[in-house]
């Protein structure tokens, strides 16, 4: 529940994060991109710390504070290193193509795992995620499953699916690997959980571990020269994404 007399704040803060949410996937650059991105996290921050007087509060904020910055340092590394080899900060100029001819593509593939990786809740990055739902109040705990969950996998997509050109075996098992991980320790942890938003939390793990798998299995494809089942893979993935989004904006 929201605390009296700081509904005015929460209403401020939910649309920022909402515009910050809407601008990371509508981005065309790094800059504006990286801007969004932040302003994500710290809006998330504060909305989590909305009962700053309460000592579980401030330390989920400051929790997921941490992870994000890890997160957001691996990106700008990612996204910088790619900027020095192009000349320019455009998607268009520095994914794709250009990022395939990168002799630093595993570093930069392993730098974009753990940067977006964070935001998905991806084990074992996934430590913020079950402390931030319960002291968030609800509906901010809905938008964080429903969309901000789904900013992490929406890098991760665009980053496996091509952005690195064609990708690698090693990094669709990697993927694959981790979603397996993710979906199978996040039932598991749900299963044990008598709070109610900490269950919802750990299920959110699963759900974006299941995501994982899915696009693990179309980045195989891709890497074999199977653009079918790339596809196949990567679109599972999404509905998915689409799917969990609806439900469990409703369980909140």
């Amino acid at each position: 529940a929201i605390p009296p007399g700081r509904t005015a704040f929460v209403g401020v803060a939910w649309n920022v994060l909402l515009m910050a949410v809407e601008t990371v996937f509508a981005a065309d650059g790094v800059l504006g991109f990286l801007v969004a991105w932040e302003l994500m996290s710290l809006a998330t921050a504060a909305l989590v710390a909305t009962d700053h007087e309460s000592r579980p509060s401030r330390r989920s904020a400051f929790l997921y504070l941490a992870m994000s910055h890890l997160g957001t340092g691996c990106l700008v590394a990612a996204f910088f290193l790619l900027a020095a080899g192009s000349g320019s900060l455009a998607f268009g100029d520095i994914l794709g193509a250009a990022a395939a001819a990168s002799p630093w593509r595993g570093l930069l593939f392993v730098l974009f795992l753990v940067g977006f990786g964070v935001k998905a809740g991806v084990v074992p990055l996934h430590v913020w995620l079950p402390e931030a739902h319960p002291t968030a109040p609800s509906n901010v705990s809905a938008l964080m499953s429903g969309g901000l969950i789904n900013a992490g996998l929406y890098g991760l997509v665009r980053i496996g699916a091509g952005g690195l050109g064609r990708p690698d075996p090693g990094w669709g098992m990697s993927v694959l690997l981790l979603g397996s991980v993710s979906a199978v320790l996040g039932v598991l942890y749900a299963l044990g959980e008598n709070d109610l938003k900490r269950l919802l939390a750990f299920s959110t793990i699963e759900n974006g571990g299941i995501a994982l798998m899915a696009l693990g299995a179309g980045m195989i494809g891709l890497a074999a020269g199977r653009p079918e089942i790339g596809a196949l893979g990567v679109a599972a993935g999404l509905y998915h994404v689409l799917n969990h989004a609806a439900f469990k904006g409703l369980l909140f």
